[in-house]
């Protein structure tokens, strides 16, 4: 998730990466999210 930006437009903008991809790296100014199956249904993580 986009946390900061200089276009308020791309704040809070989200993407999926998938297990099988690789080779990423996290900048500054995004927020990892990671969520336990056990205490989150995934109905509920809407992004």
């Amino acid at each position: 998730m986009i946390m900061s930006n200089s276009s308020i437009s791309s704040v809070g903008r989200t993407a999926i990466i998938n297990k099988r991809e690789r080779n990423f790296a996290y900048t500054g100014y995004l927020i990892r999210l990671k969520h336990s199956k056990n205490l989150l249904a995934p109905k509920y993580l809407n992004l």
